[in-house]
């Protein structure tokens, strides 16, 4: 039986998934991976399973932990999920170029979310529009500035920011000038999908969780 893995940072996210893979399919098994030890507990025994994560669940270190993931789990299915109508298309960019399986967007449209479950369960992928329509004219490549991992310096910037310091003061510190700075935390919001600049408090909370040791493959 498939085996549906919920890793958000929210619980109205985790119930928003939990409702519609239910409605897709009774039938599945539901569990939650709110921490490391959870979800390599269920990787385990995982061989034809899903994860889904929200946009920050896996914070500033994505690439690593989705790398992690097909090293204990090479059938593992892997989408993400955010609330936005109009999806955040850099980071779905990202999540493309990673060779995850899916980005869901506007999941509060319930009968839509659960119509996009039914197929994933048949096997299919799934991308917004706006990230496939940005893949057949090459604007990834274009792009590859905002769509590309987070640096280290993008990734200092983003913690200053979650501990909410100003961009003058963050200047400061990494003596950069104040217009330069802009540019890259420009970048940077567009690589996380940004709906609020809240998103870096939890992206530093979501960071803090994370066990890097119980993911050393």
């Amino acid at each position: 039986m498939t085996k549906v893995i919920i890793s958000t940072c929210d619980e109205v996210t985790k119930e928003i998934i939990r409702h519609c893979v239910r409605a897709a399919n009774p039938a599945l098994q539901i569990v939650d991976g709110s921490s490391d030890k959870d979800i390599l507990y269920h990787l385990k025994s995982a061989e034809d399973d899903i994860v889904f994560f929200d946009k920050y669940f896996l914070s500033y270190v994505l690439k690593f932990k989705i790398k992690a993931l097909r090293i204990y789990n090479q059938k593992l299915r892997i989408f993400f999920c955010e609330h936005k109508v109009i999806c955040s298309q850099f980071f779905g960019l990202r999540l493309y170029d990673l060779k995850v399986d899916g980005f869901i967007s506007n999941i509060e449209n319930y009968n839509e979310f659960i119509k996009i479950m039914r197929n994933i369960l048949c096997g299919k992928t799934y991308f917004p529009e706006d990230v496939l329509n940005a893949l057949d004219s090459n604007e990834h490549l274009r792009n590859r500035k905002y769509c590309s991992e987070i640096t280290e310096l993008e990734l200092a910037i983003g913690m200053y920011l979650g501990e909410g310091k100003a961009p003058k003061e963050i200047g400061g510190l990494l003596d950069m000038p104040v217009d330069t700075l802009r540019t890259h935390i420009n970048r940077l919001k567009n690589k996380i999908g940004c709906e609020s600049m809240n998103d870096f408090a939890v992206l530093n909370r979501q960071l803090e969780k994370i066990n890097y040791r119980s993911w050393n493959c």
